[in-house]
């Protein structure tokens, strides 16, 4: 690895701890769905029709991961159950960059709601259970 690389790298290191202090990361993630009802109901409280489907390495930031989602289609995570264990498999994984490189996800990396491709000024704010349902609170990030 020559000079540039490892500066770049570096670099990159210290802006995504700065963004693990300032938004949700994989590992609070699952400690919250963890405190759920595993059969509680996921609910996107911005849009009800919105429902998450995976993880993919972040467009904007490749060393973060995206929550992929989809409009008006009953496929993805129906129940905390799914959402948390999709979470789970994420911790120690290798994740490829949209334009390349690997990316393993710690319990640190901060998440973002996008499709892979894509970037997104949505991260999860905060996540609440009430009546069998797992309410997620989207926010906009802020620069």
């Amino acid at each position: 690895m020559d000079f540039l690389q490892a500066y770049i790298d570096q670099m990159n290191e210290r802006l995504q701890k700065q963004r693990s202090q300032e938004q949700m990361t994989l590992g609070q993630l699952i400690s919250k769905l963890e405190e759920m009802n595993p059969e509680s109901t996921i609910v996107c409280s911005t849009d009800t029709s919105m429902t998450f489907t995976g993880f993919n390495s972040y467009r904007g930031y490749y060393n973060d991961l995206a929550i992929g989602y989809t409009v008006d289609n009953n496929e993805g995570f129906i129940i905390v159950k799914e959402f948390l264990d999709s979470a789970k498999e994420c911790l120690g994984k290798t994740f490829y960059g949209y334009k390349g490189g690997e990316f393993i996800m710690d319990e640190n990396t901060p998440l973002w709601i996008a499709n892979y491709g894509h970037t997104s000024d949505f991260i999860i704010d905060r996540l609440e259970e009430s009546n069998n349902c797992c309410f997620v609170y989207l926010a906009i990030k802020e620069d």
